[in-house]
């Protein structure tokens, strides 16, 4: 049976059964006096922490306060009505199972906005301003190097082990690495062969599978 999953085959002993007078004697007498913990114990005469706090939240940063509107265009107006045209829209989505942005286009203006938040070092994959332009692979990265060390791996991915040929959509060839992040070095000691899933999982703690690839052994 699996850790953590009890699967109850019969009903527990205690079930549909009362404590006896007697028992509950001898109860009350053992936990007489006793403290579960004298710092959090409530002590008699003193005052409960949430006396008179019924319905009152206690003000803070996220609070809503009486009056606030994050925005006059969205927010709900009290009486207002949805428009027909609204509801037939929404009904017809609903029955054509069109969900979020699903069957629909941003406008340019939101296109040209997503790219504008992403440029630069507001991008999370932004490092020291390198980019392909100012870092591009050298000549002798050609496909032929590039199959070599694949044929060398056996068309295997270092990491997860999944094979060239179980690759599916449109990708269904495997990429080369370089261990050390220059383009540059194109010794075959410094190349490595990983599918597109973790390749793109190198891009993030660079530190860490640079230290991971140095203690690879072929």
């Amino acid at each position: 049976m699996p850790s953590g999953i009890y699967k109850r085959t019969k009903p527990p002993w205690n079930k549909d059964k009362k404590r006896s007078e007697q028992t509950k004697r001898k109860i009350r007498k053992k936990m007489k006096g006793r403290h579960s913990s004298l710092k959090t114990e409530f002590k008699q005469g003193s005052i409960p922490w949430n006396k008179d706090t019924k319905g009152v939240m206690k003000v803070n940063k996220t609070s809503f306060k009486k009056g606030e509107h994050f925005s006059v265009s969205t927010e709900f107006k009290k009486g207002e009505k949805k428009s027909k045209e609204f509801k037939k829209i929404c009904r017809r989505n609903v029955l054509l199972g069109i969900t979020g942005m699903k069957g629909r286009e941003h406008s340019e203006n939101s296109k040209k906005y997503m790219s504008e938040i992403k440029i630069g070092e507001r991008n999370s994959n932004y490092i020291d301003g390198r980019s392909k332009e100012n870092h591009p692979y050298p000549d002798e990265w050609r496909e032929i190097l590039k199959e070599s060390i694949r044929q060398r791996d056996n068309y295997i991915c270092q990491i997860c082990g999944i094979h060239q040929d179980e690759l599916k959509g449109w990708n269904r060839q495997l990429d080369v690495h370089h261990k050390d992040y220059d383009k540059n070095n194109l010794d075959p000691d410094n190349l490595i062969t990983l599918c597109r899933g973790c390749h793109s999982r190198t891009n993030y703690h660079r530190n860490y599978w640079i230290r991971y690839f140095n203690d690879w052994k072929y």
